[in-house]
């Protein structure tokens, strides 16, 4: 919350074993760390909110003498039992929201379209609640097991 990014996210992993975040932590140590963007992509948007949250991470740990920069701020939580949505097939991925729609549960996130058996229909991914899609598979093809979206929801919101 220090850095002052649009969103700030709460994320149990599907699968936290041998990441970085979790060795740091079981180390007993403070990890940080920020997503801006996504898929190897900068953006004037994204280069802004690290500049500021730099800035402010900075002031927060009081080794920059200033005043700290405020913005609106989401606070969003997400957990593998129901944020994550994984793809049980294999085909091209069709995403039908932008990262940071609001989405009800049922509506439509995705389709995968069957690249083996194209006169098959294409399997259709719907939001399991109502929440901010916070990520989204990037590349055109996905895998059996691919993480295809990750919805969040406000932290005072029920789950």
């Amino acid at each position: 919350m220090a850095f002052g990014a649009p969103y700030c996210t709460v994320l149990e992993e599907m699968d936290s074993a041998g990441m970085l975040d979790t060795a740091v932590e079981e180390l007993g140590k403070v990890f940080v760390s920020t997503e801006l963007g996504g898929s190897g992509t900068t953006s004037p948007q994204t280069l802004e909110i690290a500049e500021r949250g730099i800035h402010n991470f900075l002031v927060a740990l009081g080794a920059l003498q200033d005043e700290r920069i405020d913005t609106p701020q989401s606070k969003l939580v997400m957990s593998p039992e129901n944020g994550f949505i994984v793809s049980d097939c294999e085909g091209l991925f069709d995403c039908r929201v932008s990262l940071g729609d609001f989405v009800k549960q049922g509506d439509v996130i995705a389709e995968v379209h069957h690249l083996d058996r194209p006169w098959e229909a294409s399997k259709v991914f719907k939001a399991p609640l109502d929440g901010e899609l916070l990520h989204r598979h990037d590349a055109g093809r996905i895998h059996n097991g691919d993480c295809l979206a990750v919805l969040g929801v406000a932290m005072d919101s029920p789950q």
